[in-house]
């Protein structure tokens, strides 16, 4: 996948706020969508407990925010908020 100045542009943002490259994946991940479950961010690169520790930092950040599903009480949706959407569009 090429490289992009705004994608430089991005992780120097994301260093600069004590962020790290896979803390800036899982944020734009979620800024590609309404919403996210802890088990669409898993993949190849993240395992379960990663992702979970990614987003509890993003959380108490106030870059994303979580919310139960009303129907499977056991999932949660992870939504990017204004300031983790204001972050990486810089």
């Amino acid at each position: 996948m090429p490289y992009y100045v705004g994608d430089m542009k991005i992780l120097n943002t994301l260093l600069q706020n004590g962020l790290t490259v896979r803390d800036g994946i899982v944020l734009i991940k979620l800024s590609s969508s309404d919403t996210f479950t802890p088990s669409l961010l898993v993949d190849e690169y993240f395992q379960k407990a990663n992702v979970t520790r990614i987003i509890n930092k993003l959380v108490s950040r106030g870059l994303a925010s979580t919310h139960g599903d009303l129907i499977d009480k056991r999932r949660h949706h992870i939504l990017i908020t204004h300031k983790g959407r204001k972050l990486i569009n810089g």
